[in-house]
């Protein structure tokens, strides 16, 4: 490991690092010039919690923000038996893309691979994470995860959803060309259909007893 390229203040930590008795291969994974100071840190902090050299070389990179590193170190800490890991190591995830990836660990893979996905803002991928949290099928949310829908658009389709429409009703609704105000405006008379079917449910009910 050479130190001549490294400043005053990354050689410090690094010192720091050698004081608590770490490994050649530690030291020199942190011994980067390239990493600022504070990502070094964020090194220092997985190795000294108990981070392999390898799961902390997943996060610890120059292109990385801070928010992000603190989010995959997380990941080892609290959810290592989870598989979302090597869905977050996408380097154009925001640190918040990869909360609302981490919210979602306890739903089957293929659910998040769904929404795990840059393209989607954090606000579309929460929008697309509670639609699988309220156990709205598979074949009808396909048609909601798509990055051209705005987050009212998918609001109001996730709520269109909970009256357990088929998935052609689905895709034909679920298009970005229909405006915020009409997906509305269905979701609007679709409860007052489901009003009256369960008024006369009750009604007819009432006839035959």
């Amino acid at each position: 490991m050479s130190d001549r390229q490294l400043s005053e203040d990354q050689k410090e930590i690094i010192e720091r690092g050698i004081d608590a008795g770490m490994n050649d291969d530690e030291l020199t994974l942190l011994a980067n010039k390239n990493l600022s100071c504070d990502q070094i840190m964020q090194g220092y902090y997985g190795i000294m919690c108990g981070l392999s050299v390898e799961e902390v070389a997943t996060y610890l990179k120059p292109e990385k923000s801070l928010d992000v590193m603190q989010q995959i170190r997380f990941i080892y800490f609290k959810q290592r038996g989870t598989k979302i890991l090597p869905l977050v190591l996408n380097d154009n995830l925001t640190s918040q893309q990869i909360i609302e990836i981490r919210k979602g660990a306890e739903l089957p893979l293929r659910y998040v691979k769904l929404y795990a996905d840059p393209c989607f803002s954090e606000k579309q991928m929460e929008q697309i994470r509670m639609g699988f949290e309220k156990h709205i099928p598979y074949s009808i949310m396909q048609f909601i995860c798509d990055p051209r829908l705005s987050i009212e658009q998918m609001r109001c389709l996730r709520e269109i959803a909970s009256f357990g429409i088929s998935p052609e009703e689905m895709r034909e609704l679920a298009q970005p060309d229909i405006p915020e105000e009409s997906m509305q405006f269905y979701l609007k008379k679709l409860k007052i259909r489901y009003r009256n079917n369960e008024k006369r449910k009750h009604m007819i009910y009432n006839l035959t007893i």
